[in-house]
């Protein structure tokens, strides 16, 4: 995680807020969750608490699944963004499902 110094060094470079958190309590929230502007999802293991903390700072509803059967770090095997996603060749049926869901943010 980053010093305080660093967050602010951070907010003050790109003039946003930051927000650190763990999500399924990795330091790599980069690799747990896949965002469009309709959607996102997260690794299966994320708290309740995490989760309705995504969905407030997004705006958007989301789903917990995995992708690429099994990889619980959904963003090491999808991309999207509001148009489409691309995910891992391994992706199985219910996968898809789970992550056209939550991308869809129904």
């Amino acid at each position: 995680m980053l010093s305080k110094e660093e967050v602010k060094a951070i907010e003050g470079f790109f003039k946003v807020k930051f927000i650190q958190m763990k999500i399924a309590g990795s330091d790599l929230p980069g690799a747990a969750i896949t965002v469009t502007n309709k959607g996102f999802i997260a690794h299966p293991n994320i708290s309740e608490e995490n989760f309705s903390r995504l969905e407030k700072i997004f705006g958007v509803n989301g789903e917990a699944t995995t992708a690429n059967y099994g990889d619980l770090f959904v963003a090491n095997s999808v991309i999207a963004n509001s148009k489409g996603v691309i995910a891992g060749q391994l992706t199985s049926g219910i996968e898809l499902s789970k992550i056209d869901q939550g991308l869809r943010g129904e």
